[in-house]
């Protein structure tokens, strides 16, 4: 028996880690999106961008099963040998980088909204430059510190609770609302838009692209996956998505119709300041000191991996080393956390610059480079995917290494072989021509999202 089937995770263990690393700061920026785009328009991206999510993170898990590639620097240096890796890594950097700043400018929010209640205003605590350093240098950082993420493994699951949790608090309150208007015979707010089309839309798309972006630990949470394989990846994927998607469009929807066109980029901003906000506050505020060790590591990981990119025997860094770039990172994040304290701005700014490309783009162009220089092999796995689809009972992707599991062809009959191959060979024309449209349609948002988000960075610092 393996030593380490112990710990290996299950399809219900990997779904719920995928959906905390989506589930994050992103949840409180939906419903500034949504009343960028109107009700209605925004809840038709968010379901697009998560059918899309999960149509390319599946799309990805066969690139790498084709290639034999363990992350996703990896398969990008496999396809473009010559700056593929450091282009990921650095796409990396700029999107962990993003939702740390991300979530210090959320545990402002959420600290101060409480701490203003318990204390005057004139008091230091009230003061967000000190808070942040306060929750920055003496709980978050001996938390990124540690130099195993495994420790932190059950924390994720309680911060995927309870930012679940805040989706719902934000639905009763909504509906709670409404009710209170139909009694009093109040009009529905007439300033809810169900369609806006407009610039702004891209900055929305943005921050959407952002909030569904699962790449950074698409790859480590397949090679832990428990007998992993193709099948079982596609279940984790899409139902880690579904519950993304979900929770996404409760609090979107929900916190849109109750505080119309007025919501915030941060929906904290926006709810009442009463005792019973206040401990949703202090919960959320919790779930974000415990998400920030997990980025950091990753953030950190893609910052030594392009450090160490010609040194890949010798990459593992001294006790200095790694404080030394644990604290630089950490105080890089707050620094800009204090320039730039608006979500939506950081959020939307993030999203155009790394999370089109990473989520979408880059795959759609891995897919067509691969199509176009071996589309064989490809075709041919396709094809075995399909036919294990309908023959789930065997054991085509079972072997007894850690690696990741690749389809045995003995067991498939050559004659059933070319009549799958000829067929999916006909879809795989259908499929070219659909992820051509998804690359064409991404890069234009990718365009127009830098384009919008800049100007909205710019506007918030002269004010």
């Amino acid at each position: 028996m393996n030593k380490n089937a112990h710990s290996k995770a299950s399809i219900t263990a990997s779904t719920f880690i995928m959906a905390a690393t989506c589930m994050g700061a992103g949840i409180l920026a939906l419903p500034y999106a949504f009343s960028l785009t109107g009700m209605i328009f925004g809840v038709i991206l968010a379901i697009f961008n998560c059918i899309t999510s999960i149509y390319v993170l599946k799309l990805l898990i066969r690139l790498a099963i084709t290639l034999n590639a363990k992350s996703y620097e990896e398969l990008g240096g496999k396809i473009f040998p010559s700056y593929g890796r450091s282009t990921v890594a650095i796409l990396m950097i700029i999107l962990t980088f993003g939702c740390l700043i991300a979530y210090c400018d959320v545990i402002a929010d959420a600290s101060l909204g409480f701490i203003e209640d318990l204390f005057s205003t004139d008091t230091l605590w009230s003061n967000r430059t000190f808070i942040l350093c306060f929750f920055i240098y003496v709980i978050i950082l001996p938390l990124c510190l540690l130099s195993s993420i495994s420790k932190l493994e059950k924390a994720s699951f309680i911060a995927v609770f309870l930012i679940t949790g805040f989706a719902i608090c934000i639905v009763i309150y909504s509906i709670m609302d409404l009710v209170k208007d139909v009694n009093k015979h109040r009009p529905i707010d007439e300033d809810i838009q169900l369609f806006n089309l407009n610039l702004n839309v891209f900055e929305a798309l943005s921050i959407i692209c952002l909030a569904y972006c699962a790449q950074s630990s698409l790859f480590p949470i397949f090679k832990d996956l428990k007998d992993a394989n193709y099948i079982k990846m596609k279940k984790v994927i899409t139902n880690s998505m579904i519950l993304v998607g979900l929770a996404y469009l409760l609090c979107g929807l929900f916190g849109y119709w109750v505080f119309g066109i007025n919501v915030n980029g941060d929906v904290l901003k926006s709810i009442p300041n009463d005792r019973t906000f206040n401990i949703i506050r202090i919960l959320l505020c919790i779930a974000m000191i415990f998400h920030y060790p997990v980025i950091h590591f990753g953030l950190r990981e893609a910052v030594k991996n392009l450090l160490y990119y010609k040194n890949k025997e010798n990459n593992k860094l001294t006790t200095c080393q790694h404080f030394t770039l644990t604290f630089i990172l950490t105080s890089l994040s707050l620094l800009i956390a204090l320039i730039l304290p608006d979500l939506d701005s950081v959020f939307s700014l993030t999203g155009a610059l790394s999370g089109f490309p990473l989520a979408f783009i880059l795959p759609c162009i891995y897919y067509i480079k691969i199509y176009n220089t071996n589309g064989t092999a490809l075709e041919e796995f396709t094809t075995l995917i399909s036919d294990v689809n309908t023959n789930t009972n065997n054991n085509e992707f079972r072997r007894d290494t850690n690696e990741y599991d690749i389809i045995d062809e003995t067991d498939i009959t050559s004659k059933k072989f070319e009549k799958i191959k000829d067929q999916k060979t006909k879809n795989n024309k259908y499929e070219i021509i659909w992820i051509y449209f998804l690359m064409i349609t991404y890069s234009m948002f990718c365009i127009f999202g830098v384009y919008v988000s800049i100007n909205e960075v710019i506007n918030d610092i002269h004010v």
